[in-house]
C-alpha cells in the first residue's frame, strides 16, 4: 500500500506552542510559503517558529489561537447556567451524613454478625 501526499488545502494543521495554533485557513498568506507548514502538522513547532521568525510575527498567533477563546466561552456559558455559584457547605455536610452512615452500618453488623456467629457456633 502506497501513501500519496494529501492536497495542501486538505490538511488539517495544527502547530503546538505549547498550546494549539489551528493554521489551515492561513496558510495561504503564511509569508514563507505553504511548505514549512505541513512538515510541523501535529508538532511541537515552538523552536521553528522562534528560529525562522521575527518579534513581530507573534502578533499573527493571537488571530490562530482557538483554544483559549472556546475555554472563555465555556467558562461564560457555566456562569450564566449557575455551576460556579457558592452552594455553601452542603457537599460537606453530606460527606460526611455518608460517612456517619457507612460508620453506623459497619457498627450495627459487626455486633450483629458476631452475635449470629456466635449462635451459630454454639448451636443455638
Amino acid at each position: 500500500m502506497t501513501h500519496s501526499p494529501l492536497p495542501i488545502n486538505f490538511y488539517k494543521i495544527v502547530l503546538y506552542f505549547p498550546y494549539p495554533f489551528n493554521v489551515t485557513d492561513w496558510i495561504i498568506q503564511h509569508c514563507g510559503g505553504d511548505i514549512p507548514l505541513p512538515n510541523h502538522n501535529g508538532q511541537e513547532a515552538t523552536d521553528a517558529f522562534i528560529a525562522f521568525h521575527p518579534g513581530t510575527a507573534w502578533k499573527h498567533l493571537d488571530n490562530l489561537f482557538t483554544v483559549s477563546r472556546d475555554y472563555r466561552k465555556l467558562c461564560i456559558d457555566f456562569a450564566k447556567a449557575g455551576l460556579f455559584k457558592k452552594k455553601g457547605h452542603g457537599v460537606m455536610y453530606l460527606f460526611c451524613f455518608t460517612g456517619f452512615l457507612l460508620f453506623l452500618s459497619y457498627a450495627f453488623w459487626s455486633i450483629v454478625g458476631v452475635n449470629l456467629d456466635a449462635d451459630f457456633l454454639l448451636g443455638s
